[in-house]
Order: C-alpha cells, then sequence, then structure tokens
C-alpha cells in the first residue's frame, strides 16, 4: 500500500516519529537523538522537523506516498506545526491529523485536608 500511518510522540526532552503501515509493522523511524540533536535542543521546533523529514525520506525510499498522522504529547503547539512541515519536505503528503493524547478521566486522587 501506498500510504501509512505516521505515530509520532513529544516527551518533555525528545521528539519520537514512527511510520507504521495499517498492520502495525514499523517501516521508519527516527528521533531526535537519532538526528544529532543534543540536550535540550532535541525538545526545539527544529529538531521536530528534522525527525519528521528523516523519518519520510525513509517511509518515501519504501515506496510510501502519504500518511495519516497521529500526535500524542501535548508539550508545544509549535512543535506540531513544524512536524507536520516536516514530512511535506520529506515527501510525503499528509492526508489526516488525529490527535491521541491520553486524557486522565477522572485524575489523581487529591491531597489530604491540611489539618491546623
Amino acid at each position: 500500500r501506498k500510504t501509512g500511518i505516521a505515530h509520532s510522540r513529544f516527551t518533555h526532552g525528545n521528539v519520537f516519529v514512527t511510520i507504521t503501515d495499517f498492520e502495525g509493522n514499523a517501516r521508519a523511524q527516527a528521533s531526535a537523538g537519532m538526528c544529532g540533536f543534543k540536550g535540550s535542543h532535541r525538545d526545539s521546533k527544529f529538531a521536530a522537523n528534522a525527525v519528521a523529514e528523516q523519518a519520510a525520506r525513509g517511509a518515501a525510499q519504501l515506496g510510501m506516498k502519504a500518511v495519516e498522522v497521529r500526535l500524542k504529547g501535548g508539550f508545544g503547539v509549535g512543535k506540531r506545526k513544524y512536524l507536520l512541515r516536516g514530512f511535506k519536505q520529506g515527501g510525503l503528503t499528509v492526508l489526516k491529523i488525529r490527535d491521541v493524547t491520553a486524557i486522565p478521566f477522572n485524575g489523581c486522587r487529591p491531597p489530604k485536608k491540611r489539618r491546623v
């Protein structure tokens, strides 16, 4: 198939992208550390762009033309924009964008009442 799914995960210190087919088999992957970024530079917009571009080039070499993007992690809206731009620069078309960030249903247990 010519389409796949790009799973992208933003953490506090890194950006990860894995491109899979619809059966779940990984076809290409990249992270900011793999792209040569060190320290706090791994958490930048420029790193997100480079990661997406490297993963997209790897998938395009295998014959992939388009991807559905699934974004996980809410650390910076700007990084998401640069990530999508990187897929286009890498030679892939973005068909869908979906946010799959986990949202807690009832949250953590609140702290005990303060006794004075």
